[in-house]
C-alpha cells in the first residue's frame, strides 16, 4: 500500500511542476508578443506591442509612440516633407536650457535615429548654445538647402513649421514633441499625407 501512495504523490509533484515551467514559459514569451490590436491605415498594416505601433516601412519593421490616426490631424506643410527627403544630412537642436529639455533632448535622439534607420538621413545632434559636452552650436541661422535644421523649440503654439530651410517643432510640454517627431515621420514614409 505503501508503494502506491508514493507513486501517487511522485506524479502529482510532476503534473505540479510541468505546470510551474509552462507558467514561467508563458509569461516570458507572452510578454513579448503583440497586444493583439491590428489595424490597416492607408494601405499600412499596423499591430499595437509593447514597444508601440509597429508597422513595415520600405521592407523595414517599423515602431512608433503615436497610432497615424492620433496624429493625422496635426497640420504639416508638404514642403517640409520634400525638405529631409531629398537631403542625405541634416541637424537636430534644441535649447538645453528649456525647461522642456529632456523632452526635447527625448525626440531629438529619437527622431535621429529613426531618420537614419528608416531613410538612410544622417541626423546630427546639436545645442543652440555653447555646452560642456562639445556638442555643436546650430541654430536656424546655420541651415542651408543642402543641410537643413530641425529645432525643436518651446512655445506657446504647437506644430511643425517651416522658416526657410529651418523647420521649426514646437510645444509647451515634453510629451507633444514625440507627438509631432511621430507625425513628421509618418509623412516622410507616405502613411500620413
Amino acid at each position: 500500500m505503501r508503494g502506491k501512495k508514493v507513486s501517487r504523490q511522485f506524479i502529482w509533484s510532476i503534473i505540479i511542476a510541468v505546470i510551474m515551467v509552462s507558467s514561467v514559459f508563458g509569461v516570458i514569451f507572452g510578454s513579448f508578443s503583440s497586444t493583439g490590436n491590428s489595424f490597416k491605415y492607408n494601405g499600412f498594416s499596423f499591430t499595437q506591442t509593447n514597444q508601440g505601433y509597429r508597422t513595415k516601412v520600405s521592407g523595414r519593421e517599423v515602431f512608433f509612440s503615436y497610432a497615424p490616426y492620433d496624429v493625422e490631424n496635426i497640420e504639416l506643410d508638404p514642403e517640409i516633407t520634400n525638405i529631409i527627403s531629398s537631403t542625405k544630412m541634416l541637424h537636430i537642436t534644441y535649447d538645453s536650457e528649456s525647461s522642456l529639455r529632456e523632452g526635447m533632448s527625448q525626440a531629438q535622439f529619437s527622431l535621429s535615429n529613426e531618420l537614419y534607420d528608416i531613410f538612410g538621413t544622417y541626423a546630427s545632434p546639436a545645442m543652440e548654445e555653447n555646452n560642456p559636452y562639445n556638442i555643436p552650436v546650430i541654430t536656424c541661422i546655420n541651415a542651408t538647402v543642402y543641410v537643413p535644421v530641425i529645432s525643436l523649440t518651446e512655445s506657446n503654439e504647437t506644430g511643425i513649421f517651416l522658416e526657410n530651410n529651418c523647420i521649426l517643432i514646437k510645444s509647451n510640454t515634453g510629451v507633444e514633441f514625440l507627438v509631432l517627431k511621430d507625425r513628421l515621420l509618418y509623412s516622410l514614409a507616405g502613411i500620413v499625407e
